[in-house]
């Protein structure tokens, strides 16, 4: 009766060992899975922020509009596309990468609009007059 009992208890505890492996092993891909996301998501703000620095109409002319993200997010491959729907609408930006991961392509997209830059005045020059005195 004993050794039943050893048994039923051996064949409840590798029970148990399986469910907690298997959970265990769902949460590391999950959280691997959250941070491609969140790394595709910094890439994403990065190619943004680049289009919303030269303004829209002015990255059409000298941005890179496709490409492979620059080291350390090199597995990333980009396309950003811009439409300019009327004079007196903002422009439609796209920004999309995408990435081989987990046996499939894995992808991730963001579209805003943004605005005209009026005028054509340069950039000011933001050069502080005095250095900054450091202790």
């Amino acid at each position: 009766m004993a050794l039943m009992d050893v048994l039923v208890a051996g064949m409840v505890l590798s029970g148990a060992l399986v469910a907690v492996l298997g959970v265990a092993s769902r949460s590391l891909n999950a959280q691997l899975r959250g941070e491609q996301i969140q790394e595709a998501a910094m890439v994403l703000d990065s190619l943004l922020n680049d289009v919303l620095a030269l303004g829209p109409a002015e990255y059409l002319k000298v941005g890179e509009l496709s490409g492979v993200v620059e080291p350390p997010f090199d597995r990333f491959t980009y396309r950003i596309s811009i439409e300019d729907v009327s004079p007196s609408q903002p422009f439609r930006v796209t920004a999309r990468v995408w990435w081989n991961a987990g046996g499939g392509e894995q992808t991730a997209e963001v579209q805003t609009l943004m605005a005209r830059r009026l005028g054509d005045e340069p950039d000011p020059d933001r050069t502080p007059t005095q250095p900054a005195e450091r202790p």
